[in-house]
């Protein structure tokens, strides 16, 4: 859970009044971040590929709404789902998806952006950022010159350069677990043998949270 939690404050304050938009929530790290955010009281959105899966997202991690992201009208319903606008995105897809959430990101809003999955799960080509600062940012050339435009702060940096909080993190984690206010959500698959089989499940089914291997 470091690189949700750690992503989530260095994007805070996160106040009861923000509006939090979360893709990849049904993956490891979104699925987290989206619960960091609704215990902060924050007003969440959530999204799922296709309509059990957006289901799930609701039903599992008790945010306020999702959405399919493969969905005709999308743009439709971020209007309606935002009225007010997005102050904090935690992204972990890219592509087309995150320059649809983009567009509707107040001015001076948060930008966490930690994958682009859409690369790996989408069914279109994802084209890698050309401009530098695109690049530095993580993001496509479409975003970076909204981001620019609104003066939308965006971070990137890897988990390890937050190590020496390790501490702190793993005890608000552990409160907000023993609370009740946050389910990890794992799939775990014993034995060295069935590493294949692991790898394998990644791609082919997608499975909700994180997928982990225990082997001695």
């Amino acid at each position: 859970g470091t690189t949700a939690y750690f992503g989530m404050r260095e994007c805070g304050p996160l106040m009861p009044r923000n509006n939090v938009a979360v893709a990849g929530t049904t993956g490891s790290v979104g699925a987290l971040a989206a619960q960091m955010a609704k215990a902060k009281g924050c007003y969440v959105v959530g999204f799922g590929g296709g309509p059990e899966r957006a289901k799930w997202v609701t039903d599992t991690l008790g945010v306020d709404k999702s959405l399919d992201y493969r969905a005709r009208d999308l743009n439709a319903q971020l209007k309606a789902a935002f009225p007010n606008g997005i102050d904090v995105y935690c992204d972990g897809v890219g592509g087309r998806l995150s320059e649809s959430i983009a567009k509707i990101m107040n001015r001076n809003s948060r930008y966490f952006s930690y994958g682009t999955s859409a690369a790996v799960y989408g069914e279109d080509e994802v084209t890698p950022p050309k401009a530098s600062s695109a690049q530095k940012r993580r993001v496509s050339d479409t975003i970076d010159r909204i981001v620019t435009a609104r003066n939308i702060k965006v971070e990137a940096w890897t988990v390890h350069v937050h190590y020496q909080d390790r501490i702190e993190c793993e005890n608000n984690l552990s409160q907000l677990m023993v609370t009740g206010r946050l389910k990890p959500i794992t799939n775990v698959i014993e034995g060295i043998e069935d590493v294949p089989k692991g790898v394998m499940a990644q791609y082919e089914s997608n499975p909700y949270g994180k997928l982990q291997l225990n082997f001695a």
